[in-house]
């Protein structure tokens, strides 16, 4: 969905308890809004077996969900960074998250400008996932 100029996942949006008047601009809304943790509840791994799967996850969710704006709307260009770093509280400990913005905002995201300590950093791009991650995987 597409509010003030911001493109939002609408059952992100739903979800969401925040308001817009607390953030700045609009990738600021799209970042508040489009961004999720990659559950983890069910992983059992640690180290780099964890960080693998949390990756995993990740990207499979997110192939998934920019497959199906670029169904239900096409015409608006989405990101999606996966990212999966260490807990600070938890040294030795990995968690993951999933944030979606516009296209428009590439530049000012950095996109695939990491610094030392970033952790992992995996993006895709909507004019990339056009067809389900089952399909392209089957295919490659």
């Amino acid at each position: 969905m597409v509010d003030e100029e911001a493109v939002l996942l609408a059952a992100f949006r739903r979800s969401y308890r925040g308001t817009r008047s607390w953030l700045g601009g609009t990738v600021d809304w799209e970042l508040a809004v489009n961004g999720r943790g990659i559950p983890d509840e069910d992983l059992t791994a640690h180290g780099d077996e964890r960080v693998r799967l949390l990756t995993r996850r990740g990207i499979a969710f997110a192939w998934e969900a920019l497959h199906a704006l670029d169904t239900s709307a096409p015409g608006h260009p989405m990101i999606a960074r996966v990212s999966v770093s260490e807990v600070l509280a938890s040294p030795g400990e990995f968690t993951g998250y999933v944030t979606f913005f516009s296209a428009a905002f590439e530049n000012a995201m950095r996109v695939e400008h990491t610094a030392e300590g970033d952790g992992i950093q995996v993006y895709l791009f909507s004019p990339e996932c056009t067809e389900p991650l089952a399909a392209r995987a089957a295919s490659a």
